[in-house]
């Protein structure tokens, strides 16, 4: 029996849970570790080939499942091992035999080409939440567009409304006015006549 460790370097907000998932249906729960680490553990009987991929949960629902191109596999040779993963990048996998130190079965090392792969994830992390961040800035200065839009037309409604109101007493009074001094000069006139 010997025990396969997995590492990914992945940013979570709270409440995202990480897994590891294999070709023989099982998924594994990964431990959150300073500076973004995951890690997980898997045990073997044996020289086996395995295949994985990662997905994340909140509240026990899938919310993300990785996209790559190509398989995360290996050949186990039945040792203990170490796995160093990066999110969206299978070929830069990297698999330590742990029985013995010197024994190092790379499919890539740990290179130049690794630490651009790490930085370009780190970017397009960072590149995603200021997107989401420009987003949500977005429709809340168009719900508040709206809100101020939709305030200051009941305002002119309002003032048109009191405006008509205040015009319409106006009228009726001069049209009252004008009733009753035409009534005073058609009495003045017949009290003259008389």
């Amino acid at each position: 029996m010997a025990t396969i460790n997995f590492n990914i370097h992945y940013i979570t907000y709270f409440g995202q849970d990480l897994y590891v998932c294999f070709n023989d249906s099982e998924c594994v729960p990964m431990n959150w570790t300073n500076g973004h680490m995951w890690v997980g553990k898997k045990t073997i009987n044996g020289p086996t080939h395995l295949e994985w991929y990662y997905l994340v949960k909140v509240h026990n629902k899938i919310q993300r499942i990785e996209e790559v191109h190509g398989l995360r596999e290996y050949n186990f040779n039945g040792n203990s091992a170490s796995v160093r993963d990066w999110w969206y990048y299978p070929e830069l996998t990297y698999v330590t035999d742990t029985s013995d130190e010197q024994g190092v079965i790379n499919k890539q090392g740990l290179d130049e080409k690794t630490l651009k792969a790490k930085k370009e994830a780190e970017e397009k992390a960072k590149k995603e939440a200021e997107e989401k961040a420009k987003k949500e800035a977005e429709e809340k200065a168009k719900k508040e567009a709206e809100e101020k839009a939709k305030k200051e037309a009941e305002e002119k409604a309002k003032k048109e409304a009191e405006e008509k109101a205040k015009k319409e007493a106006e009228e009726k009074a001069k049209k009252e006015a004008e009733e009753k001094a035409r009534k005073e000069a058609e009495e003045k006139a017949r009290k003259e006549k008389v």
